[in-house]
């Protein structure tokens, strides 16, 4: 079976237990996004706890905050100062040890983006 034969036969089965999903909000239901990389080993859903709906997952190569993922978020600093983003919001730094799973603080990214 071709991968594309897969992806539409896991699509299909999906598909069965779609259920209330199309009801889910559009703002994501824990009030916060994601940018993390597009590497294949990384599962947002798992290694946040999360499930469909309750956050924004903004994947690019290397997690970068380019102008181009901006539109949807930045590095801590450039985030931080960035006129789209109030001030009250916290924005906080973390790595994603893909040889453990575990995520770590950048303290100095986090006090970075503390809220004003």
């Amino acid at each position: 079976m071709s991968v594309v034969n897969e992806v539409l036969a896991a699509n299909a089965s999906y598909v069965t237990d779609f259920g209330a999903k199309a009801d889910l909000a559009m703002p994501p239901a824990r009030g916060f996004a994601i940018l993390t990389c597009m590497d294949a080993r990384l599962d947002p859903a798992k290694y946040a706890g999360l499930a469909e709906g309750d956050a924004h997952v903004i994947r690019n190569a290397g997690g970068r905050a380019s102008d181009d993922a901006i539109r949807s978020l930045e590095d801590v600093q450039r985030i931080r100062n960035h006129p789209l983003v109030p001030g009250r919001i916290p924005i906080y730094g973390y790595i994603f040890d893909v040889a453990t799973g575990a995520l770590h603080e950048v303290t100095a990214a986090s006090a970075a983006g503390a809220a004003a």
